[in-house]
């Protein structure tokens, strides 16, 4: 949710600061279908786990880590962009943690009760949820898991971990270089050859 509020906020922001949405027109983004795969993947795992879809358990990991793998490919075959960087290095980071914790994220206790999820816990400690897990002790790369949090009076209070706050930074930056045109011309000149 933190990447939608960024994307939202860096629109408001450049159009605030007289850039154009159409200029997204210019851009030669590669591999835009492993981009819409990797996310699909990851909505069906979220829908499926809310659904109770048990014939989904065994796959989950491997969905998951597909998810995560076609993010990747596709990120880093578009590193030229701006700020790209940063997105790839999030995206990377949360790989991590998720690949050494059965396939999930592993979520803070604590960050679930600040933003008024502690239900949840319940839920992430069983095999509902096949993308997150409640963080514990024996938890590997904890500090890569979601224990940041936005906390209300925030309009949708949620939990996060330090690589989405590097894909939401890397997200905003590129779309502000992107609106206001500082780097149109060369990407078209790219586009082109």
């Amino acid at each position: 949710m933190i990447f939608v509020w960024a994307l939202l906020a860096a629109v408001l922001v450049g159009l605030l600061r007289g850039g154009r949405v159409g200029r997204f027109a210019d851009l030669d983004v590669r591999h835009w279908g492993l981009i819409l795969l990797g996310f699909a993947g990851r909505f069906f795992l979220h829908w499926a786990g809310y659904a109770g879809w048990g014939w989904v358990a065994p796959w989950a990991a491997w969905i998951h880590a597909a998810s995560y793998l076609c993010l990747l490919y596709a990120l880093g075959a578009n590193l030229r962009l701006p700020y790209f960087s940063l997105v790839w290095l999030g995206t990377l980071a949360n790989f991590a943690v998720i690949a050494l914790n059965g396939a999930r994220m592993p979520v803070a206790r604590q960050a679930l009760e600040a933003t008024g999820q502690g239900a949840q816990a319940a839920f992430l400690q069983g095999a509902g949820d096949y993308m997150h897990t409640l963080m514990a002790p024996a938890t590997r790369l904890w500090w890569l898991g979601d224990w940041l949090y936005l906390p209300p009076p925030f309009p949708r209070p949620t939990a996060f971990s330090p690589g989405d706050a590097l894909v939401a930074l890397g997200l905003f930056l590129f779309v502000q270089r992107v609106m206001t045109g500082a780097e149109a011309g060369r990407w078209r000149l790219e586009r082109a050859g």
